[in-house]
């Protein structure tokens, strides 16, 4: 009997504005892992904070299963730092999340093998890929007036 999934990573695969967001935001805060056996599993982790968001991911792919984890100590650069609750998605589809890589150009280790977007981007709208960035900076960045000797940043 074949597996039931509980999404539909296909929607990744469109070409609409809510579909490049979530590119974007997958891109900053997502990953692809590729686990034993070649099967390729897409992931999205957020902090409790974040939970509403990670809600609207799900509920664009249809994923019904939300994982919950709970604080960790984690060691980094020599220091153990104290994480909050998070929240995540894992989907299993290996032939669409092959299609995400090649359209996107999304790359295993995307933070030392960044993207070439101007592939992405060659033959797309304007309102395309400014729904990506708006995904990617919803998704690791922000924009703020920060002061340090009397100068705003």
């Amino acid at each position: 009997m074949p597996k039931i999934r509980k999404y539909n990573l296909t929607k990744l695969l469109q070409n609409t504005l809510e579909t490049y967001y979530w590119v974007g935001f997958l891109f900053a805060d997502g990953w692809i892992t590729k686990r034993i056996n070649n099967y390729y599993q897409l992931g999205l982790e957020l902090g409790q904070k974040d939970k509403q968001q990670l809600l609207k991911f799900a509920s664009y792919i249809n994923c019904t299963k939300i994982q919950s984890r709970k604080p960790r100590n984690v060691m980094i650069r020599e220091r153990i730092i104290h994480t909050n609750r998070t929240n995540t998605v894992t989907c299993a589809d290996t032939k669409t999340i092959l299609k995400l890589i090649n359209k996107f150009d999304f790359k295993l280790n995307k933070t030392t093998h960044p993207p070439n977007l101007t592939h992405v981007f060659k033959n797309i709208s304007n309102k395309l890929i400014l729904s990506f960035i708006i995904g990617y900076i919803d998704g690791d960045g922000s924009i703020r007036k920060i002061s340090t000797n009397g100068y705003h940043i």
